[in-house]
């Protein structure tokens, strides 16, 4: 009996060691369960009014819809870029704190308006980081959430930190960035279109943003899960 106990609790011990050292999960997106709210651009912060909210999807309805469970994003004018967006608040962060993270997604769907492939066509996913917007509107500093970018305003400040862009679907996809603890986050999910006719449409599903464990405590934790696992499996074949 005794041993059984034992056994139990290092298998318990085993499993939260790997629990500890996977990739912990800021904000997960399944589309078939949110809203896309219909505003081409607006503020985080400022005194200038239309203000974008966190953790809620924005988009213009002409190029942007929820499809499923799908973002589905079209660019449709000459050299221009349509995207949905989503800010993230720094209390989202809180539990990790500043260091590398991950931008995961799917992109399920890649089509030109002809039908055929190639061009200067893309689908992107881009992520900014901001600091210094004022929430309690008694400043002029804010985010300007635009097109696929951000534009500081008054003391504000706003950098593109990771971007990428692909001209066909792919699954399992990942975009690095590094988080510096404070600031709020802004990812893009959009279609850009580079010397006219045709036009792309893009189509992002299971979008998630999750924490990279430091090599250093990978290094330190995976032996002792080992450990754990094969202190467990002796204990098993003794009582047997």
């Amino acid at each position: 009996m005794k041993a059984l106990k034992l056994s139990k609790c290092v298998l318990t011990v085993a499993f939260f060691c790997l629990s500890f050292v996977s990739h912990a999960a800021v904000a997960t997106y399944d589309f078939s369960s949110e809203t896309l709210v219909d505003e081409f651009n607006g503020y985080l912060g400022g005194w200038y009014g239309n203000n974008f909210a966190f953790d809620q999807w924005y988009g213009d309805f002409t190029n942007s819809s929820i499809t499923g469970s799908a973002s589905e994003v079209s660019s449709t004018a000459p050299d221009d870029e349509r995207s949905s967006v989503v800010l993230l608040a720094p209390s989202e962060f809180s539990s990790q704190g500043a260091g590398d993270y991950e931008l995961r997604f799917d992109l399920t769907g890649f089509t030109l308006s002809d039908g055929l492939s190639g061009g200067n066509d893309f689908a992107f996913a881009s992520i900014w980081s901001g600091s210094g917007y004022d929430l309690s509107a008694a400043t002029g500093n804010a985010l300007f959430v635009e097109q696929g970018f951000i534009t500081p305003q008054g003391t504000a400040v706003a950098n593109e930190i990771a971007r990428v862009e692909l001209t066909s679907q792919a699954n399992n996809l990942n975009l690095g960035f590094t988080y510096d603890g404070t600031s709020a986050i802004a990812i893009y999910l959009g279609a850009g279109e580079d010397g006219g006719y045709p036009f792309p449409t893009a189509l992002f599903e299971n979008v998630q943003v999750v924490a990279v464990p430091e090599p250093g405590m990978l290094k330190f934790v995976l032996p002792l899960c080992l450990g754990l696992m094969i202190m467990h499996r002796f204990t098993v074949r003794r009582r047997a």
